[in-house]
């Protein structure tokens, strides 16, 4: 482009300001004045990142900011002459008041662009049943659970083609997390087709592995610190090898505080503090992976540690799993972060 092409524009502004300052140039009509009631355009020079066209006119706008012809409404015009906008340009001067002339192409009007950019619309229909697995403890496996059943009941009830008369359930009571992992092992090697992995996992390495956890929590007790790192290393591992294995999705939750006392735990006055040490370390692994979303089932609950949990009737007589209005409760908890984040809709 030559410098004379490159500065027409420019020229084109400076030539409108003259005129409204009554320096017009000699060499222009009169009759190509722009005339008019006041304006309440700014002057803008490249202005907008997406405008079509800006506008020194009537009602003209500083600089269009979506891709349209619309400016953002200026306060006072100063001219009525229209430059091109650019897409990457910055500068929008403003006018002050004065007599706006007629614009000689579309000006840019009062009301701004659209809005751009969005949230995506939720597209359905994307995962069939035979693309979705379940993976994990007693806390979702029956008999102790209805998590799972409850789950295939909301997608059946939301339209999902996600649900399925015959669910790839895999997982089971008395899992650890190592075991768990070999649960996806086992569903991808007898049909690899797999978009999202509904799991959870990690209770049964403090609950069997290492009761100590049950009476003294970390970081004071040392070996169930190491215990709870060894169980998250093994989901670090489950949520790399799915990524890699093309899964979309993984919606891991974790566990609801729990009563002191039950069949399971026995006399446990550190169950929930070391459910919560090892919480915030689970879900920073989970959300450090692309494909992950993270579901606290005690921040579900939304009370202290144990209490609604037990008073509302959500654990079963064992003291530890979920009842039936328990895993109703969960499972919507669960099913409505799938409905917001649009997975297996």
């Amino acid at each position: 482009m030559s410098q004379s092409t490159h500065y027409a524009p420019v020229i084109s502004i400076l030539l409108s300001a003259l005129a409204f300052t009554g320096c017009a140039d000699p060499g222009q009509d009169a009759a190509q004045q722009p005339v008019g009631a006041g304006g309440a355009a700014g002057t803008g020079l490249l202005a907008g990142t997406g405008g079509g066209s800006t506008s020194t006119g009537a009602n003209g706008g500083a600089a269009g900011t979506h891709a349209s012809d619309a400016g953002r409404g200026g306060g006072g015009g100063s001219g009525g002459m229209i430059v091109e906008a650019g897409t990457g340009g910055a500068g929008a001067g403003s006018g002050g008041d004065g007599s706006a002339g007629m614009p000689m192409a579309d000006a840019g009007g009062a009301d701004a662009g659209g809005d751009g950019d969005g949230d995506a619309p939720c597209v359905k229909g994307t995962v069939s049943g035979s693309q979705l697995i379940f993976i994990g403890d007693s806390f979702l496996a029956a008999p102790t659970s209805n998590i799972a059943f409850e789950l295939e009941t909301l997608m059946q009830e939301g339209g999902s083609t996600a649900y399925s008369e015959t669910p790839r359930f895999r997982q089971l009571v008395g899992t650890t997390m190592e075991q768990i992992v070999a649960q996806y092992d086992t569903e991808h090697e007898l049909d690899p087709d797999i978009k999202v992995v509904i799991a959870n996992g990690g209770g049964n390495d403090v609950l069997v592995t290492d009761r100590s956890c049950l009476l003294e929590a970390p970081p004071g007790n040392a070996g169930c610190a190491a215990t709870v790192m060894n169980a998250l290393e093994y989901a670090r591992a489950l949520m790399a090898k799915a990524e890699a294995d093309g899964v979309e999705h993984i919606v891991y939750f974790f566990y609801p505080h729990e009563p002191t006392a039950g069949l399971f735990q026995g006399d446990a006055p550190a169950i929930n503090d070391s459910l919560d040490y090892a919480e915030p370390m689970a879900r920073a692994i989970c959300e450090a992976s692309p494909i992950c979303t993270f579901v606290s089932l005690s921040e579900a609950a939304g009370d202290s540690p144990g209490s609604g949990y037990v008073d509302r009737g959500y654990h079963d007589l064992d003291g530890t799993h979920p009842s039936p209005a328990g895993s109703k409760f969960f499972a919507a908890a669960i099913w409505a972060e799938m409905v917001e984040r649009c997975i297996a809709q």
